[in-house]
């Protein structure tokens, strides 16, 4: 039907297949058409340099100073 340029609807359907429950095809027909559904693309964010590499000094930090008491004994 879609390739065809018709409409997929419950009526639609029911006509092509010769018959059906119409809540039944409208079951099936919802499941059709979230699988035809495009996802949504991802929000593009851009960070500033400078707060991106917060969290990597952070990191930094934190193995240095958990290492500390460590380096300490052995020496």
């Amino acid at each position: 039907m879609p390739n065809n340029g018709e409409q997929v609807t419950i009526d639609a359907v029911r006509e092509v297949l010769g018959t059906g429950s119409p809540y039944i095809i409208h079951k099936h027909l919802a499941q059709w058409r979230a699988g035809q559904a495009e996802p949504a693309e991802a929000p593009k964010v851009e960070i500033p340099e400078a707060l991106a590499a917060v969290p990597g000094a952070w990191a930094q930090q934190f193995a240095h100073d958990s290492g500390a008491g460590v380096r300490e004994a052995l020496e």
